[in-house]
């Protein structure tokens, strides 16, 4: 009987072995875990496992959205809404139903020279088009894919945070060999659009992890596999760093350690950005298996005193301290988790201090694994201050604050406490409602879409990667308004607000759909487009 691994199997393992197999290819998705997108939303980063050892290491990849971006279809309603020389699909080409998008040509269809899926494909592959490429034999400049560096195997997510004098940093946990992964990218901020730097060949590089011509990521760039390198107590890193969370400002990074029970403390001092994150400390003695953590937002105060901490004349200190909200697994709690820096938890090292936690009493079952909190009224309300004071009140307006729950499965949906005079705030939640989903959520991404008066519209994404569908809650409306159809192994997932789109990474047969999260489309909720060449698995005996 052949059978393929499912994801959960990366949960329960304790330990892996890097194979000694052939190096992973550099121009192909393979086992995507995870996606994220520069400040800009014209680069899109991508994270390949090499889940099932054919290859020696997994990659790291920088594609181009905004080259992604021109090959997605244009709706019409009438030829009208078409460029020159095109027509709008509105009687159906070949049979099929009218995809009201326009075409370059009747032969080919709305779906150009990418030509059209099967029955048999779409099954299994949504989406009305063959795949793009994401490299172009005819041109260089037509290649979606702009950069792949190596890294070590068994990634399990990404996170990107943008520098305080333009480019951006990802930070990525590695179960392979316990370590986290850090690299400094070029974006659109500053006016840039080239790339980083050249590596000793002359080729141009958008990822800089250390790697010279032909290697993977330096040994400066993989945190806490060096036996040198310990917490201020002398605590290695835990193995099996599984999720990670990054403050706001970009200075405290968490890992979860869920065989283990520990988080660990990186800090990133963008002072000195050549330094990259140091391993300063590892909390211990906490419940079993901390699975999802996500950082509280930063009030627009201190992010703004943030930008400064590296002028010497500037004197910085508003004595709030970054928090994170950890779930653990099978506990039925949520914990805060605060960061004190340097200066907070003098003489000691910085350090994260555990503090209330709640109980989840609104589902009699607990299996979750998706954590995700939503700031946009807060950040509204901070928006129209014109002081400090008035700031201060708005740190105490209720976030939202969304849990991927798989039995029973379920989005578990509430708020964060208001505690006026309280700084910094508790930001403890109280979980309230349960909407039902079909099948076993296993990720929560809080983004927005493009609402029918062209505004930006606040969303929570679930995604269910065995049943394959991607759930779009609306909060205002209390409701799941659409379901996403996906290809088999929906995991990673990143959200263009700007451009109404998300990257859906397709774990099983790697590669990535397009989604199009503009609701004046008749399109609202549906893969219109797919990167790279879908590959099934090897199954396993």
């Amino acid at each position: 009987m052949k059978r393929i691994l499912p994801l959960a199997g990366l949960l329960l393992c304790s330990c892996f072995s890097p194979g000694n197999g052939r190096e992973p290819p550099l121009e192909q998705i393979y086992f995507p875990v995870g996606l994220a997108l520069s400040s800009g939303a014209d680069r899109l980063y991508v994270v390949n496992s090499d889940f099932d050892l054919q290859f020696n290491a997994g990659t790291l990849m920088a594609l181009d959205a905004k080259r992604i971006r021109q090959q997605l279809p244009q709706e019409c309603q009438s030829d009208a809404d078409c460029s020159a020389g095109q027509t709008c699909d509105t009687a159906g080409f070949a049979g099929q139903a009218p995809s009201f998008w326009c075409m370059a040509s009747t032969r080919q269809g709305p779906c150009g020279a990418l030509g059209e899926k099967s029955a048999a494909d779409r099954a299994l592959e949504p989406g009305r088009c063959n795949a793009v490429p994401l490299t172009d034999a005819r041109s260089s400049s037509r290649n979606i894919l702009l950069d792949t560096t190596v890294i070590s195997a068994f990634a399990t997510e990404v996170s990107y945070r943008a520098g305080p004098a333009g480019g951006g940093r990802l930070f990525i946990p590695v179960r392979g060999d316990a370590t986290l992964h850090w690299a400094d990218v070029e974006d659109e901020l500053g006016g840039t659009s080239g790339p980083m730097y050249r590596d000793s060949t002359g080729k141009n590089r958008y990822i800089d992890c250390g790697q010279a011509a032909g290697s993977g990521c330096d040994d400066d760039h993989r945190r806490g596999d060096s036996g040198a390198e310990t917490a201020k107590s002398g605590e290695r890193l835990p193995i099996e760093p599984y999720a990670v969370a990054v403050s706001d400002d970009g200075e405290a990074i968490v890992t979860t350690h869920q065989t283990t029970g520990q988080l660990a403390l990186f800090v990133n001092d963008w002072c000195h950005p050549a330094q990259g994150p140091k391993l300063v400390s590892v909390l211990s003695d906490l419940p079993t298996r901390p699975i999802a953590i996500a950082p509280i937002p930063i009030p627009t105060a201190y992010m703004a005193q943030a930008t400064q901490r590296c002028d010497p004349g500037v004197a910085v200190g508003s004595g709030y301290q970054p928090g994170f909200l950890v779930n653990y697994q099978f506990s039925q709690a949520i914990q805060v988790v605060r960061y004190m820096d340097a200066a907070a938890a003098a003489p000691a090292p910085a350090t994260l201090v555990p503090g209330q936690s709640v109980p989840v009493g609104v589902v009699p079952g607990f299996d979750a694994r998706g954590l995700a909190l939503e700031g946009s009224a807060r950040h509204q309300c901070e928006a129209a201050c014109q002081d400090e004071a008035c700031q201060a009140q708005c740190a105490a307006v209720p976030l939202g604050v969304y849990l991927a729950n798989r039995t029973p499965a379920g989005l578990l949906i509430g708020r964060t406490a208001p505690s006026p005079g309280d700084f910094p705030r508790n930001d403890l939640p109280d979980l309230t409602e349960v909407a039902p989903l079909r099948g076993s959520p296993s990720r929560v991404v809080v983004g927005s879409v493009i609402d029918e008066q062209g505004q930006p519209s606040v969303r929570v994404f679930v995604v269910t990667f065995d049943t394959r569908f991607i759930y779009i809650y609306d909060p205002a409306q209390d409701q799941i308004e659409a379901r996403v159809y996906t290809g088999r192994g929906p995991h990673g997932l990143a959200i263009d607000a700007v451009h109404g789109l998300g990257y859906v990474g397709h774990f099983t047969d790697s590669y990535i759909g397009v989604i199009d999260l503009d609701r004046r489309h008749r399109s609202y909720g549906e893969i219109v487009l797919s990167l790279g060449q879908p590959t099934p698995p090897r199954s396993s005996e």
